[in-house]
C-alpha cells in the first residue's frame, strides 16, 4: 500500500472517525509543544529497529499510549517473534 492509498483509507476508511479525533490531537500536541506525541526521530529509531527486528525474524511494533488527560502517554516500541504470528 503506497502513501496515497493509506492516507484515502485513513480518511475515508471504517476508522476514519477515530483517525480523525487522532490526528486532531496530534496537530493540537505539536502546536503547543512543539513536538508531536510520534516525533521524527521517533520514526527514525523505530524503523532502524524494524530492520533489525526482520533480520533476527521479528515483526516491530509500536505503541502509542494514551489518558483522559491529554498530556499524558507515551511511545512503547517492542517486537515479537514473527513466527507467533502463524
Amino acid at each position: 500500500m503506497g502513501a496515497d492509498q493509506a492516507l484515502d483509507e485513513f480518511m475515508h476508511g471504517p476508522d476514519s472517525k477515530r483517525f480523525s479525533e487522532l490526528w486532531e490531537i496530534y496537530n493540537d500536541e505539536a502546536q503547543q509543544q512543539g513536538l508531536a506525541v510520534w516525533s521524527h526521530s521517533d520514526a527514525a529509531r523505530f524503523v532502524l529497529k524494524s530492520k533489525k527486528c526482520f533480520e533476527d525474524g521479528q515483526l516491530a511494533c509500536v505503541a502509542i499510549t494514551s489518558t483522559e488527560e491529554r498530556d499524558s502517554h507515551d511511545v512503547l516500541t517492542f517486537s515479537v517473534d514473527a513466527c507467533w504470528l502463524t
